[in-house]
């Protein structure tokens, strides 16, 4: 089951400090980065990186952490 409307808003607004908070400088963003994304019940932070040797503008991401919320145990699962 997905977060409701409230604890996407919540949980977002949450880890959305947290992670810039620790977001390297704007002139380096470019270069690497720290971002993170929900899905349904998770929240997945990740590096993302510029490809060397790839494509212009090709990016590759490396996960940092993923927790998942559980609902029957009303507490976060750190992976």
């Amino acid at each position: 089951m997905a977060f409701t409307d409230i604890e996407t808003a919540r949980v977002r607004k949450a880890v959305g400090a947290f992670v810039e908070r620790r977001r390297p400088p704007p002139h380096l963003r470019e270069e690497v980065d720290l971002v993170f994304r929900l899905s349904g019940q998770s929240v997945e932070i990740f590096e993302v990186r510029r490809a060397y040797g790839g494509s212009p503008g090709e990016k590759i991401e490396h996960p940092v952490a993923k927790a998942t919320y559980v609902r029957s145990a009303r507490g976060w699962r750190v992976f």
